[in-house]
């Protein structure tokens, strides 16, 4: 623990504050499944929207690391060019990098998305045009950005975060988020795409999430603010 937590007994507000916010965004994927009457496609779609959201803030976080560099890019620099300029290039670098591998496979997943869920189930299309799908889309856009904004910039945790260390954290969140979601669709199948399936899909993608941030939010795993 920190010395906050030493003095309070407990996680600081903030962390709580965020830990409930994120439980509260993933309760909309399930109104959308009890009231809006959502298949297994509106799910996937809105997941596949949430990783996008994920890949853009990232890079955004890589944009603006400003941590040490590392040695390889101190040797390559010229003398004359401050340490400023070679971070900056460093983080446009890797960011472009990583945009263009995260939205070849966002494509990618697109496209069976596409094919085995929502062309066999257009009635997912017609879900994401309603209301509550851009709710829960907007939900999900808030509480990155509010993390984003929060955490990374207002409390100065990109003072130390180093582009590796960025996308280290976005990639294992997203391979483990794939691999649950991908997990509960085949739940969903086994269950012929009942109510219970697609409760058990949403739930499974909630304790991932929960399962990240509190890896997120160890000391040691990542930039704390300064």
């Amino acid at each position: 623990m920190n010395g906050d937590e030493e003095k309070t007994g407990g996680p600081q507000p903030r962390v709580q504050l965020a830990f409930f916010g994120l439980i509260v965004v993933n309760i909309f994927p399930l109104v959308g499944v009890f009231v809006a009457g959502w298949s297994v496609g509106a799910l996937l779609l809105l997941y596949w929207f949430e990783t996008a959201i994920v890949g853009l803030t990232t890079a955004v976080q890589m944009r603006f690391a400003n941590g040490p560099l590392e040695n390889a890019d101190i040797a390559q620099s010229a003398a004359e060019i401050d340490a400023s300029s070679r971070r900056r290039s460093r983080n446009r670098r890797e960011a472009g990098g990583f945009l263009f591998q995260h939205f070849g496979f966002w494509v990618a997943h697109g496209l069976v998305l596409w094919l085995f869920f929502l062309v066999p189930d257009w009635a997912a299309v017609t879900a994401s045009l309603e209301s509550w799908f851009w709710l829960a889309l907007g939900a999900f856009t808030l509480n990155y950005l509010f993390t984003t904004g929060h955490e990374y910039v207002f409390l100065g945790a990109y003072r130390t975060a180093v582009p590796d260390g960025v996308t280290g954290y976005a990639y294992r969140r997203l391979w483990f988020m794939h691999l649950v979601v991908t997990l509960g669709v085949v739940f969903v199948v086994l269950l012929h795409s009942t109510l219970p399936g697609l409760i058990l899909l949403v739930l499974l993608k909630l304790g991932a999430d929960l399962r990240e941030f509190m890896i997120e939010h160890r000391p040691e795993r990542r930039p704390q603010p300064a």
